[in-house]
């Protein structure tokens, strides 16, 4: 239970910082989701940064690990639990699976995301807009 209460408060924080950074990346403009791309490069940058230390540090208890890396960075980014878990793929040298993670994540995201809204619209009677 603690473990959880844990990963649910580092997961709070990482929402937090979401917010703050797509918050204050509107000023850049609308032309572009530069928060949401802020937000995934960092928590990939994150991901690499502290897997990696994590992994070489025994010492450190298994609940703070998993608070940062699936709380705080999955508030942050889910998108950093999906490059990590490529990356490790990768590092397994399990190229092909890493490959295929990359394109069903990206290419079944992107058909369940337009199937969602299509059944939305069809369900609230919006109109449906060319995608």
């Amino acid at each position: 239970m603690t473990r959880l209460l844990l990963i649910m408060f580092a997961g709070g924080l990482g929402t937090g910082l979401r917010y703050g950074i797509h918050t204050a990346m509107r000023k850049l403009g609308d032309g572009f989701p530069f928060g949401i791309l802020t937000v995934n490069l960092l928590g990939c940058f994150l991901a690499g940064l502290l897997g990696a230390i994590f992994l070489s540090a025994a010492h450190l208890r298994e609940d703070f690990k998993l608070a940062i890396m699936i709380g705080f960075l999955g508030g942050l980014t889910t998108f950093s639990s999906y490059a990590f878990d490529t990356l490790e793929l990768w590092l397994d040298q399990r190229p092909t699976a890493a490959f295929v993670n990359v394109i069903v994540n990206n290419v079944g995201c992107l058909f369940v995301v337009g199937l969602g809204y299509w059944i939305g619209s069809k369900w609230t009677g919006m109109p449906v807009v060319a995608l």
